[in-house]
């Protein structure tokens, strides 16, 4: 599959396909009134991404259950990237479109339900995505396995979300959160480079570096 050329500031592909959609329409009504909600300014940038930018490599990249761009914008702005972001609302991507235009960066914009194997799929580019983030989201172990064989060789995947920590403390959905060490054990060719639990304005958050070797 060739790769995607991304437009200035965004653009929205078809919407997503209802065969393979597995969010509730009371889910997606939900995510799209919290940020419908929001202040309309951009978000920052996660802790994480700031904290290991200089060591991500440059190309294609995908910020999976993006939101409204805390992440996709800041990567879309370093030289040589080629971003493409998806989430499953209207809203967020609606509001990543904007904030992009006023960057003046380049986003390709993608909805789809995250949770969709078969959707992901339709992701992947032949060459293998430099970099995938996720940030604030979940993965489950399929979900997690499926990206990282999406990498190119040598390339990153960053996960940085809520712990359990934040559960006890916050009363944080714990289906949401990430077990101690969770996602420790990699699949083969794939190393852990960086695992870190930590607390950031009272957050509790684990932080995963993976990077694609040779096996």
């Amino acid at each position: 599959m060739a790769t995607r050329s991304p437009i200035k500031c965004g653009w929205m592909r078809t919407p997503i396909n209802r065969e393979t959609f597995t969010m509730s329409r009371a889910d997606l009504d939900k995510w799209d009134k919290r940020f419908a909600a929001k202040p309309m300014s951009a978000p920052s940038t996660p802790a994480f991404i700031t904290q290991v930018l200089g060591q991500l490599p440059t190309g294609r990249v995908l910020d999976l259950a993006c939101g409204d761009g805390a992440a996709a914008l800041t990567l879309a702005g370093v030289a040589g990237n080629r971003v493409t972001a998806a989430d499953v609302s209207p809203q967020a991507l609606a509001r990543l479109k904007r904030f992009a235009s006023e960057a003046e960066v380049a986003v390709d914009l993608v909805q789809l339900d995250v949770d969709s194997e078969s959707a992901v799929a339709a992701l992947a580019v032949s060459q293998g995505y430099e970099l995938i983030v996720m940030c604030h989201f979940k993965p489950s172990l399929e979900l997690l396995t499926q990206l990282l064989g999406m990498l190119a060789m040598d390339g990153q995947l960053l996960l940085s979300t809520f712990n359990l920590e934040h559960h006890r403390q916050h009363g944080f959905p714990k289906r949401f959160c990430l077990l101690p060490e969770e996602f420790l054990v990699t699949p083969e060719g794939v190393d852990c480079a960086l695992y870190q639990s930590v607390e950031r304005n009272n957050r509790f958050i684990d932080d995963y570096r993976f990077v694609k070797s040779a096996c």
